[in-house]
């Protein structure tokens, strides 16, 4: 893949389920593949994050299309080598997070959370993690994702008042993050889709999309010849 032709973009806006052709899963070395790139998603590169979550998931059962899929992430990286983080601790705000969900959009119907958290204005901690449960609302998969960080705005509204007793679990992390919000430990705002960090976490993009939160997300050229 030293050659290859690179992508603007690591996840195709539809990715391909389907299992139905031959597996190449012990034919190719696809689950080497992913751990390779989960090691760097989880380390410099949160712009891989989504398409890593996505390809994971087909480890024993990955046919030709999601080999070519995840050779995909190869072909985007290739291009975007000197992407990286500078640290610049621009904002006065200790801790910031950042959380989305694409609910329902997999065919299990599981949402996926994606979040990210920044120290003085920068990146430090991110994911994107597919829900355990199928959850029957936008709300509600906003308050499974809450633990981590919140966006929905039906789910902030809720926080003063959490009415629908569906599973018991999601009721223990209302209870959670309601104690924090009225013990002043935490705040928690509404964040417009334009200004959304975690959007480019939970889901593929239009590379203008991609290419403006990758931007918001605070990733620029680094060059590694300027790094001391």
């Amino acid at each position: 893949m030293e050659n290859c032709k690179p992508v603007q973009t690591p996840l195709e806006l539809q990715p391909n389920y389907d299992v139905t052709k031959e597996c190449i899963a012990n034919a190719k070395p696809y689950r080497e593949l992913v751990g390779s790139l989960m090691y760097a998603c989880l380390t410099t590169r949160p712009d891989i994050c989504t398409a890593v979550n996505f390809y994971s998931q087909f480890q024993t059962d990955a046919t030709e299309r999601q080999w070519v899929g995840l050779k995909r992430v190869l072909r985007y990286l290739q291009g975007t080598l000197d992407l990286g983080f500078r640290f610049k601790g621009i904002s006065d705000v200790s801790l910031l997070g950042y959380a989305d969900t694409d609910f329902a959009n997999r065919p299990d119907k599981k949402s996926v959370t994606g979040y990210l958290f920044e120290m003085y204005g920068d990146a430090v901690c991110w994911a994107t993690k597919k829900q355990q449960t199928v959850a029957l609302s936008t709300t509600e998969s906003e308050f499974v994702a809450r633990p981590s960080a919140i966006d929905n705005q039906s789910c902030i509204c809720a926080v003063g008042s959490w009415k629908q007793k569906r599973l018991k679990y999601i009721d223990i992390k209302y209870k959670f993050i309601n104690d924090l919000c009225q013990n002043n430990v935490i705040t928690i705002r509404y964040i417009p889709s334009v200004e959304q960090k975690a959007d480019m976490l939970t889901k593929g993009l239009s590379s203008d999309l991609f290419v403006g939160h990758r931007k918001h997300l605070g990733m620029i050229e680094v060059p590694s010849h300027t790094l001391a």
